[in-house]
Order: C-alpha cells, then structure tokens, then sequence
C-alpha cells in the first residue's frame, strides 16, 4: 500500500513538473515576441501622440479663424 503513495506522489510530481516547464516555455515566448515588437510599439505610440497634438493645433488655428470670420461677417453687417 505505502507502494501505490509513493508512485501516486511522484506521478503528481512529475505531471506538476511537466506543467510547470509548459508554463515557463508560454512565459519565455511571449516575452521574446514582446522584445521583437517592442520597438514598432513605441514607434507607432511616439507618431500617434505627435499626429494628435498636431491635430489639436490645427483643429485650433481652424477655430480661431472661424472666429476671425465671423467677426468681420458682423462688422460687414454693421456697416452696411
């Protein structure tokens, strides 16, 4: 009987085991495909930020001159 324990103990052991280096090779894999990309990452993350805030310019020089538009619409409208 203490037999069967000890080969029930070291087949969980070893299916733990086997388990665990599945784990580990996972882990190791996503962390290399993540290394490899890093790089196009932050290329892709620098160019949005900077395409965001030179669209924020733009949409405010477009505000500003519709602003400017309108004011000489009235001042226009004023005159005549």
């Amino acid at each position: 009987m203490s037999s069967n324990i000890h080969e029930v103990i070291i087949k969980l052991r070893d299916q733990a085991s086997a388990g665990i280096k599945g784990i580990k090779k996972a882990t190791d894999s996503a962390m290399e495909s993540i290394e490899r990309h890093r790089e196009g990452i932050q290329k892709v993350a620098l160019t949005s930020g900077a395409a965001l805030v030179g669209m924020g310019a733009g949409i405010g020089a477009a505000i500003k001159s519709a602003s400017d538009l309108g004011e000489s619409v009235n001042a226009v409208n004023v005159v005549f």
